[in-house]
């Protein structure tokens, strides 16, 4: 369509940073498919205000610490107008913004990063949102918000005093003790288009909690 031709322009213009978790190539600096980084966190460093990250299909797993210590504060830190794109798939010849599919190339970030399929270990959260963060054609699944505070809300996803546009993303299997198993709002305004949410749990709103404060 018109739209997404425009839209894939504007991107492709934009700084982007490749990442692919069956990369090969000997820099891993994000410069391309070859050389693409094989994990989001380092893309997620790498990126500044205005970087656009294109991410190839696997499975994903948080490596960094937010909000305490411990493996289980592990999560996805977006960051402020970083646009994130999955869906891609370099083997196959899906290497331009036009060309990325994410139905048939999923796209999945995890928050199983403990023993395979016990989520008594996973991470809290898998993503933080930030303002004028882009996700789009992600799955997101296996958070489980079951600590205090803060931290039995929004086991897929966090939006605290923020508004991210989240696009083309499944959420499912995420939990939570309180509030908000897929996603937990805080003072924000998410913008969310053509996204699934299926099989997620929580006391209250097993899909989203949206608490305006």
């Amino acid at each position: 369509s018109v739209i997404l031709l425009v839209l894939g322009q504007a991107e492709a213009a934009r700084a982007v940073i490749h990442v692919d978790a069956n990369a090969g190539g000997t820099s891993a600096d994000g410069s391309s498919w070859e050389n693409a980084f094989t994990g989001l966190q380092p893309a997620l460093e790498a990126a500044e205000p205005g970087s656009v990250i294109w991410v190839a299909k696997g499975t994903y797993y948080p490596t960094a610490e937010y909000g305490g210590t411990g493996d289980r504060y592990k999560s996805f830190q977006m960051k402020n107008n970083v646009a994130i794109y999955g869906g891609f798939d370099p083997v196959g010849g899906d290497i331009g913004f036009e060309d990325r599919d994410w139905v048939n190339n999923p796209t999945i970030l995890s928050g199983d990063i403990g023993a395979v399929g016990d989520e008594s270990d996973n991470t809290y959260h898998v993503v933080h949102a930030n303002d004028g963060t882009v996700l789009d054609g992600f799955t997101i699944t296996g958070g489980n918000a079951n600590g205090e505070d803060s931290d039995a809300n929004g086991g897929g996803m966090v939006n605290s005093t923020s508004s991210p546009t989240i696009r083309n993303c499944i959420f499912e299997n995420n939990d939570a003790a309180n509030f908000g198993g897929a996603m937990f709002n805080s003072q924000g305004s998410p913008h969310i288009e053509d996204c699934i949410f299926r099989n997620n749990s929580a006391h209250s709103g097993g899909a989203m909690v949206n608490d305006l404060g």
